[in-house]
């Protein structure tokens, strides 16, 4: 418990939010012991709520968030719940189409993607084939900008209007993931760009 705390500390130093990734770790998690291979492994029961109580104890409000991404049990939701942390809604994964809304959950940090996804101009060349992929990733993106949840959160590829050559990792693959890098020119010459994206984010809020 107190290591976990040390390591908070200094993430919130650090960042301004911190995202806990693979967040139902927290409620179990599948342990081996040494020695012994998986098939003699078992779950076991995480800290839960215990370790979050601590840390609410010594640093007050948590600026967390919970990666509750694929599987996300009851247990999770619970946890979650009991906490307050809010989880991610990234707009690639939303049900309806984002071209005409996105309505993502209200407790939610917004995403236009993570490091595990395409890049947003990837996802609509390949999803949509759009004569303009970016000026249809920029539309997403503002709209994204624009939900009302306090938190969006854009990676930096999407910022550069980046197509899947830049994509971070692809799950599953285990080599030629890491390799991107940003360029500190593209990064100050996209500032004009991203206030842009955020003055025409509040065209689609009601």
């Amino acid at each position: 418990m107190v290591g976990g705390c040390v390591r908070l500390a200094r993430a919130f130093d650090v960042y301004d939010y911190v995202r806990l990734d693979h967040f139902i770790g927290f409620s179990s998690y599948f342990s081996i012991e040494a020695g012994k291979s998986a098939l003699e492994g078992q779950y076991s029961f995480g800290p839960a709520g215990d370790l979050f109580r601590a840390a609410h104890d010594k640093f007050g409000p948590l600026p967390l968030i919970a990666e509750d991404l694929g599987v996300v049990t009851p247990a999770v939701r619970a946890l979650i719940s009991l906490t307050g942390i809010p989880g991610m809604d990234v707009v690639q994964f939303f049900d309806g189409d984002p071209r005409e809304s996105y309505e993502p959950r209200a407790d939610a940090v917004v995403y236009t993607g993570t490091h595990d996804n395409q890049t947003l101009m990837g996802w609509c060349e390949s999803r949509y084939d759009p004569d303009d992929p970016k000026a249809l990733a920029d539309e997403i993106a503002a709209r994204t900008l624009g939900a009302r949840n306090k938190v969006a959160i854009m990676p930096l590829q999407d910022v550069l209007r980046l197509d899947d050559d830049a994509r971070m990792n692809v799950p599953g693959v285990a080599e030629g993931n890491w390799t991107w890098q940003a360029d500190a020119a593209d990064i100050e010459g996209a500032t004009e760009h991203l206030m842009g994206l955020a003055l025409d984010s509040h065209r689609f809020r009601s």
